[in-house]
């Protein structure tokens, strides 16, 4: 398949995502605003106001006792000035990944999906908090690391469910069976959808390097976190499955280290699949 053929089927799976479920505008406006220096409490809490479905799920999730605030929060801006905007920001991007996958298919490859970019969001904000690095970005980029399967199963709900019947019976990797059904695999998509909808560099960067060991050491330390969480997650279902070595040497962690790590990111994931 020649390069241009391959750019622009992948540009057409991304249309056919955006057709069925849009990223809305006012969600790209947030995260433009947040980013932004000088941007003030009034100027995000008066684009949140203006979707009454955003606002109300920030609300809920600002009184989750994971922030620890005894008192109740009822407004945007007290949100954001007891919370932060890392926090507000973390929390936006959970109500956009839930409403990435309001999508048609089955119900149960959604939720495993689902289930899977929180259980790699907890790990990463686990494993950041140990390495002493941003647990907020860390969480973002773990959340939407596999962003490019949700796409693709989107486009063309039974050519990736042959995908994922493929993955299970083989002992390769996921993007080595997409690339021989599809023709391409789930970074290449997460990069193109990423970059259109206007991500943060390093988010986009996990979602495009996450497989490549050789970009693990890169200025962008987020790419080796969530590769080291999402061998977490396989490990959870099936520590036979995993070798962390290569991790606890790089991060010098020992086994007692470890252990904390994952128990603080399963109390992570167990808050973060309520929200």
């Amino acid at each position: 398949m020649e390069y241009k053929e391959k750019i622009d089927i992948r540009l057409e799976v991304i249309e056919k995502m955006d057709e069925v479920n849009a990223m809305p505008q006012i969600t790209l406006d947030l995260m433009g605003l947040i980013n932004e220096h000088g941007t003030s409490v009034s100027d995000i809490a008066n684009k949140v106001k203006l979707d009454e479905a955003l606002a109300a799920y920030i609300l809920r999730n600002c009184n989750s006792p994971l922030y620890g605030i005894k008192t109740e929060i009822n407004s945007i801006p007290q949100a954001l000035t007891l919370l932060g905007l890392s926090t507000i920001k973390k929390i936006l991007m959970s109500y956009i990944n839930k409403n990435l996958y309001s999508i048609s298919g089955n119900n149960e490859i959604k939720n495993e999906l689902w289930v899977h970019s929180v259980t790699v969001a907890a790990f990463s904000e686990a494993i950041a908090g140990k390495l002493k690095i941003n647990q907020e970005q860390a969480y973002l980029a773990g959340l939407l690391h596999d962003i490019g399967k949700l796409i693709i199963y989107s486009s063309d709900n039974t050519a990736y469910e042959e995908v994922l019947e493929r993955i299970d019976s083989s002992e390769n990797e996921s993007f080595v069976i997409e690339e021989e059904l599809l023709g391409f695999n789930h970074m290449e998509i997460g990069l193109l959808a990423m970059t259109k909808w206007k991500f943060f560099k390093d988010i986009i960067e996990v979602a495009q390097f996450h497989h490549s060991k050789k970009h693990f050491n890169k200025k962008n330390k987020y790419i080796g976190v969530i590769a080291f969480a999402n061998l977490l997650t396989y490990q959870e279902l099936d520590e036979r499955l995993v070798d962390l070595s290569y991790f606890l040497k790089k991060y010098k962690l020992s086994e007692n280290q470890l252990e904390k790590i994952i128990l603080t990111g399963l109390e992570l994931k167990k808050t973060y699949l309520e929200f």
